[in-house]
């Protein structure tokens, strides 16, 4: 059973750091906050620290055997999203200063790329939308999905497994519309959803907020009392969306999907006005493209030789993917952070020739 890997108690992430934080105190560790990072030293081809800017902007020289980065990627930098993501107007949800200073200084100092427009791919989002939206949660239900053109272009339930629903929406073009009527947002709004939206919005949760949000929408809903109206608002082909429609009504009825063989628990007609066409765009959880890296962490030139003194983790690293997020192994990037972090502390320990206790 596919079990969601955002948990309370010691397996939290936020349960982590505090106690790694917590640890620190009893160390001989110095820890400067609102501190950043602006350029690694590097004296004979190996990096020997880190030039950083303070609060009050005077520059700090901090002189060290090795260097680690780790500043979670890019997702917060648009002119980086614009250059290597193919919809460079992904909703980024859950980040914050992910400003790329990690993978720009890596490269100063020589660091070559890899997987760079590499996503974590998440669920089709809506902007301005939080992630606990009720109007959010009935538009993810995995019903009735089309393209820009009108037409259904994938299972909908791959929801469930979500970087497979991001890649099968991408390469419709980049937009979708999540199809519904009266007769299914009542469902949502009295009966509940049946598909939960990962710890934001559970299963079976009515969708009581649904007709507050669609009063607020920000011109990604439409409501029409017919198809045609509705396909017009959607700029759609009537007769193509209506075709689709149909042939979803033909799939409710017979108990059977013959396009996508989708589990028929998912299938819902469309029949009972007013109806509703939610527009969505691509969301991600964070990049994961950036510096190459070896098994010991250390930064790749581009001759491929490691450069001495500079490791890299995280999401500032590239190559734990090859060209999309995986979800089979929940908390993969989480998994990959932690232990890439321990993997580079102990390569550079090796490198100074430090004795492990």
């Amino acid at each position: 059973m596919l079990t969601w890997h955002v948990i309370d108690g010691p397996g939290h992430g936020r349960f982590l750091i505090k106690t790694f934080h917590e640890q620190f105190k009893n160390m001989d560790v110095t820890t400067m906050v609102k501190t950043a990072g602006k350029d690694l030293i590097v004296k004979d081809g190996k990096v020997t620290g880190v030039t950083a800017q303070d609060e009050q902007g005077n520059t700090i020289q901090i002189d060290a055997k090795a260097v680690t980065v780790a500043t979670g990627g890019y997702a917060n930098n648009k002119e980086m999203l614009q250059k290597y993501v193919a919809f460079p107007d992904t909703i980024m949800i859950g980040n914050v200063g992910k400003d790329r200073d990690g993978i720009k200084m890596a490269r100063k100092a020589g660091a070559k790329d890899e997987g760079m427009g590499v996503l974590q791919a998440y669920r089709p989002g809506l902007p301005d939308y939080a992630p606990n939206s009720h109007m959010l949660a009935a538009a993810r239900q995995p019903y009735l999905w089309v393209d820009t053109h009108g037409r259904r272009f994938t299972d909908e339930s791959n929801v469930i497994i979500w970087p497979h629903s991001v890649n099968a929406f991408s390469k419709a073009g980049g937009i979708m519309y999540s199809i519904f009527d009266e007769t299914s947002r009542k469902h949502y709004v009295n009966d509940g959803i049946d598909v939960p939206i990962g710890e934001w919005v559970i299963a079976n949760t009515k969708l009581t907020k649904f007709d507050e949000e669609l009063q607020k929408n920000r011109g990604f809903v439409y409501k029409a009392q017919t198809l045609d109206a509705l396909a017009k608002a959607m700029g759609v082909d009537a007769s193509v969306l209506k075709e689709t429609i149909d042939q979803n009504n033909v799939f409710v009825a017979q108990k059977r999907d013959e396009v996508f063989n989708k589990n028929m628990d998912y299938l819902r007609p469309v029949k009972t006005g007013p109806f509703y066409a939610v527009k969505m765009q691509p969301a991600a959880l964070g990049t994961l493209g950036g510096v190459k890296i070896n098994e010991k962490m250390q930064a790749i030139n581009k001759d491929g030789n490691a450069i001495p003194g500079l490791y890299v983790t995280g999401n500032d690293a590239g190559g734990m993917y090859g060209d999309n997020y995986d979800l089979l192994l929940g908390g993969g990037a989480f998994g990959f952070a932690m232990n890439s972090g321990r993997i580079a502390a102990e390569s550079a320990l090796d490198y100074m020739h430090f004795k492990k206790q």
